[in-house]
């Protein structure tokens, strides 16, 4: 059994893979990067996971929250974890970042877990997180590059600073099932549906942009926090996998473990 990490910009996300195996949308034990209690709270839930043979990271933080992280682990069983890195080339994905290394290891790991789930077929994966990352792979395996611009949340949050006066609307799960709304007789709702018009219109158009230029048929798989908002928003068929990163670092190790 391996213990997969998913160190995100704002949270923590802790699973094994026997239990990402048996249901790959479960969700995991989350832990804020933001917490004044953050060793604490990982300490209680590396108490809840039985002794895995491995630990892998796939980290977008910053090395102090890194070095916490892998002491506690450390603290735990005597282990060391493995850091994944973005690499040239991977299960069958080849990377034509100009500067491989330079791309988040998160998105080569939502990109290595959406080819692995949809095979020998082209691949539109979409991150909707606080970044909204969209990037496309080939029918031969070649990511090929992609787009990032704001999440839902960050673009409200500067429309906040650039303008006192709007005031962000708090998240409600309620909406998730709403369609989005054009005239709004509220700021905050206005804010909100301009917020979601603007991310949801940007992946329809990154996709059919991505569809027109390459001129090739491609699945969509989308994860993130957003994620169940934008497909309520979009007639695209979208595939959703609540676990996409998780996933990635899982194919990576077991392919690293067999070499």
């Amino acid at each position: 059994m391996k213990l997969l990490i998913d160190v995100g910009n704002q949270r923590t996300k802790l699973l094994d893979s026997c239990r990402l195996s048996k249901k790959p949308d479960i969700a995991p034990d989350v832990v804020n990067n933001d917490s004044p209690r953050f060793a604490e709270e990982i300490g209680r839930c590396l108490e809840k996971i039985e002794l895995p043979n491995s630990i892998w990271i796939s980290s977008v933080s910053n090395p102090v929250l890194e070095q916490l992280l892998s002491d506690c682990v450390f603290i735990r069983w005597g282990l060391r974890p493995e850091f994944l890195k973005s690499t040239q080339g991977q299960n069958g994905v080849n990377n034509h970042y100009i500067n491989p290394s330079q791309l988040g290891v998160d998105r080569w790991m939502a990109i290595i877990a959406a080819r692995h789930v949809c095979k020998d077929n082209g691949v539109i994966v979409i991150d909707a997180g606080t970044a909204v990352t969209l990037d496309y792979v080939d029918v031969d395996g070649g990511f090929r590059g992609g787009v990032i611009f704001p999440g839902i949340q960050m673009m409200q949050k500067a429309l906040n600073m650039q303008a006192e006066k709007i005031t962000i609307p708090s998240p409600n799960s309620e909406d998730i099932d709403q369609r989005l709304k054009m005239t709004n007789t509220d700021t905050q709702s206005a804010v909100k549906n301009g917020a979601e018009l603007a991310v949801t219109a940007a992946i329809e158009s990154g996709i059919n942009r991505i569809l027109l230029s390459w001129e090739a048929m491609a699945r969509v798989v989308i994860t993130g926090g957003d994620s169940k908002r934008i497909m309520a928003l979009t007639d695209y068929p979208i595939q959703h996998h609540a676990n996409l990163v998780l996933q990635g670092i899982n194919v990576v190790a077991e392919e690293v473990q067999q070499a």
